[in-house]
């Protein structure tokens, strides 16, 4: 699901005034501001932001003032995306305070934007920290399983709404699930017969979502190296602390 127009807008207005000049994910913007050398270096810190929004979220769930609800969570998740920019920059760079501070920022935030979705399913998304390319293989993934579990072929709308429910994407729509129908239908995993749709015998290959996400927080060179040292996923990390 998108932020509408009027979403847009405000979420530009609110990104004109946000993170300070320390924390953006570019080689000249995300050196630290000069500070005296008697003072520890300081980067902006979510906690407050988040802890604000959160809060009058809640108001607004109260009023069922949807579109509000919408704006304050896409606000936090334009922050989550670009604090995970900036964590990839630092890891890249072994910037280890940065790293820190945006790690530290990644769980401010992370915290209640998902309680957001866990309380509002239907009206925000759930975020996850993986590329344009991995979210669209999690659509076909989802679209392949439903198809695979059904006993019969299905239409458009009736696909679609299954995939809503399996809530891993809130409010997919109609012409964005034909537009991976028509992928699936190109790849041979698909057929479609008098506009119903259904799971052919070509073995198909899901996503590794412990691997993608992995691989969306470090960045390809640096998951490249921690691939060729046997790191695949997040669960290879903590099955192995003592190599790692």
């Amino acid at each position: 699901m998108e932020p509408g127009e009027l979403e847009r807008q405000q979420l530009g207005t609110a990104l004109d005034v946000e993170i300070s000049s320390m924390m953006e994910p570019s080689a000249v913007s995300a050196k630290p501001t000069t500070t005296p050398a008697t003072l520890p270096l300081r980067y902006w810190q979510a906690q407050k932001l988040a802890e604000t929004l959160h809060l009058a979220f809640e108001q607004d769930k109260e009023r069922g003032d949807i579109s509000a609800m919408r704006s304050r969570f896409y606000i936090l998740a334009r922050y989550y995306a670009r604090t995970l920019a900036i964590l990839r920059h630092a890891l890249s760079e072994n910037r280890e305070i940065l790293v820190k501070a945006a790690l530290h920022n990644l769980i401010s935030l992370h915290q209640p934007i998902h309680h957001m979705h866990d309380i509002s399913p239907t009206s925000v998304p759930i975020v996850l920290n993986l590329d344009k390319n991995m979210r669209k293989r999690i659509i076909e993934d989802l679209m392949v399983e439903v198809l695979q579990e059904a006993s019969v072929s299905l239409d458009l709308s009736t696909l679609t709404e299954r995939v809503n429910e399996l809530h891993l994407l809130a409010n997919a729509r109609e012409k964005v699930v034909y537009e991976h129908l028509e992928n699936l239908i190109a790849t041979g995993h698909v057929q479609k017969e008098t506009e119903r749709y259904f799971r052919t015998h070509r073995a198909y290959s899901a996503i590794n979502l412990d691997r993608a996400s992995l691989q969306a927080l470090l960045g390809q060179r640096l998951y490249g190296e921690f691939e060729r040292n046997g790191f695949h996923g997040i669960v290879d990390i903590t099955n192995r602390k003592a190599a790692f």
